[in-house]
């Protein structure tokens, strides 16, 4: 699971973000995994607000995706965008929409062409 909000992050998010990066199995499947993308993924990524967590409180059913929700619980988020079954079938949380990549896409879509 990669949750790709570079808008903020905690200390645990960043671990989580490369451990997946760095899983044999995701470099074997997607080439574009190197580590030159690799260390331009946490340029971006630590550039972001880093928001303190207080408390993780136990939600969804695996719990190493707990971070993420106090996370954007914690930094306010709007979104969540992930690939994550076990955190999709919770959205929303705390008002805090939880959709995948293509439907973030699709969100991003409508609002640019509202503005138009």
């Amino acid at each position: 699971m990669l949750l790709l909000n570079f808008q903020m992050h905690s200390k645990w998010t960043r671990a989580e973000l490369l451990d997946v990066l760095n899983r044999p199995f995701l470099r074997t499947r997607y080439k574009a995994i190197t580590d030159n993308t690799v260390g331009q993924i946490i340029q971006i990524y630590d550039a972001a607000t880093r928001v303190e967590v207080e408390e993780i409180p136990a939600v969804s059913r695996d719990k190493k995706d707990d971070i993420f929700l106090a996370t954007a619980l914690a930094g306010d988020a709007d979104f969540i965008v992930t690939e994550d079954q076990d955190l999709l079938v919770l959205t929303p949380y705390e008002g805090i929409r939880i959709v995948n990549a293509l439907d973030f896409l699709r969100i991003l879509e409508g609002s640019s062409e509202s503005q138009a």
